[in-house]
C-alpha cells in the first residue's frame, strides 16, 4: 500500500486510512452545508463534485498503468488505465459499473438528505450503514459476523441518536448556544422532511452496498482509479438527470421546494464549493483505496466515525456547547 509504515499490517493501515477519510468527509460536510444554504440544489453540488474529481481521475488514468488481468485484461496489460477504465474482463466490468451506479445514487441521496434535513436527523439515519454492511458482507463476501461487531455497530447507531437527537425520536430538542441561551426545536413534519428521511435511509443502504462492492473488487485486484472513474461517470449522468427532472416534478407540489440550477455569484459560495470538492475528493480516494484492503464490516464501522468527527467540528468551529446526551453518544461511538 502507498506510504504504509512497516509497523502496521495492511488491514490496520487500511482502517487508519478509512478513519482519516471519515474526518475529511466530516470537513466536507461543513462546506456542503454552507454551499447548500446559499440555495444551490444538491444535484448541482454533486455535479460540480463529480466534474472536479473526474478531471483528476482521468488525468491520473493516463499516467498509471494496469498491473494485472483484472485491471487491463490481455489486451491492455501494462498500458495506461484509461484504455480499460472499467476493468479488464467481463466480471470485473460488471462489478465496477455496479459500484458506480450504486455509489452515484447513494451520493445524491446523501447530499439531498444533508441539505434538506436537520443535521441530527440525517446523521442518525445515515448511521445505519454499519449494520447493513455487516449483513451484506456476511452473505455476499463470507465475512464472519461476530457478536462484538454487531454490538459495536448497534452502539454506533445508538450513540449517533444520542449525539444528534433527531426530531423523529426526541420530538423536541433543547439547544444551548455559546451565550447560554436555550431554545427548543420542534419536529418538522412535512413532505420535504419525509423525502429527506427516505433519502437518508436509501442512502445508507447504498453506502453499505458500495462498501461491500469495493471490498469485492479489492479481492480480485481492481485499481482504485477504475472504481473512482465508474463513480464519476454515473455520478455525472445521475446528477444531470435528476437536476433537470426534479424541479419540474416537484413544481406540481407546493409543499416541496427544489431549485433550478444556477451559476452562483462570485464570493464565499464558490470558496465553499471548492473546499467541498477538495476535501470530498481526497476523502473519496482514500476510502476507495483503503476499503479494498479492509474487511467490509470493520471498514464500515471506521467510516461511521464521521458522526463523532462532525459534531466535534461543530463544537470546535462553531463553538456549540455539547449537551449531556451528546457526551453519552460520543462515549458510545
Amino acid at each position: 500500500m502507498i506510504f504504509q509504515p512497516s509497523c502496521f499490517s495492511t488491514e490496520t493501515y487500511a482502517l487508519l486510512l478509512i478513519l482519516l477519510s471519515a474526518i475529511l468527509f466530516s470537513i466536507m460536510g461543513i462546506f456542503l452545508k454552507e454551499a447548500s444554504s446559499g440555495g444551490i440544489p444538491s444535484t448541482e453540488l454533486m455535479f460540480l463534485r463529480t466534474v472536479f474529481q473526474g478531471s483528476i481521475v482521468v488525468t491520473s488514468m493516463t499516467r498509471w498503468e494496469s498491473k494485472n488481468p483484472a485491471q487491463g485484461g490481455s489486451n491492455y496489460h501494462n498500458k495506461a488505465l484509461i484504455y480499460s477504465p472499467f476493468g479488464g474482463n467481463t466480471k470485473v466490468v460488471r462489478l465496477v459499473i455496479l459500484r458506480g451506479i450504486v455509489g452515484s445514487f447513494g451520493f445524491i441521496l446523501v447530499f439531498y438528505a444533508i441539505a434538506s434535513l436537520p443535521l441530527g436527523d440525517a446523521v442518525t439515519l445515515l448511521s445505519l450503514n454499519p449494520i447493513i454492511t455487516l449483513i451484506l458482507a456476511h452473505f455476499f463476501l463470507g465475512e464472519k459476523m461476530t457478536y462484538l461487531q454487531i454490538s459495536a455497530a448497534v452502539m454506533s447507531v445508538v450513540g449517533a441518536a444520542f449525539i444528534s437527537q433527531p426530531t423523529f425520536l426526541f420530538h423536541s430538542v433543547t439547544v444551548i448556544d455559546e451565550n447560554g441561551v436555550s431554545s427548543t426545536l420542534l419536529q418538522n413534519q412535512n413532505a420535504s422532511y419525509n423525502l429527506g428521511c427516505y433519502a437518508a435511509l436509501c442512502g445508507s443502504c447504498c453506502g453499505a452496498g458500495v462498501i461491500t462492492l469495493i471490498r469485492a473488487t479489492g479481492k480480485i485486484g481492481v485499481h482504485t482509479l477504475q472504481l473512482l472513474f465508474s463513480w464519476v461517470t454515473f455520478g455525472i449522468i445521475v446528477s444531470l438527470s435528476f437536476g433537470v427532472a426534479r424541479p419540474y416534478i416537484f413544481s406540481l407540489r407546493s409543499d416541496v421546494v427544489e431549485e433550478f440550477w444556477y451559476i452562483p455569484p462570485i464570493g464565499n459560495t464558490w470558496l465553499h464549493i471548492l473546499l467541498m470538492c477538495i476535501f470530498g475528493t481526497s476523502a473519496h480516494f482514500m476510502m476507495n483505496y483503503a476499503m479494498r484492503m479492509a474487511p467490509a464490516g470493520l471498514g464500515s464501522m471506521a467510516r461511521s466515525s464521521n458522526i463523532f468527527w462532525s459534531y466535534l467540528l461543530e463544537v470546535l468551529v462553531f463553538h456549540e456547547i455539547p449537551s449531556h446526551c451528546t457526551l453519552v453518544g460520543a462515549g458510545l461511538i
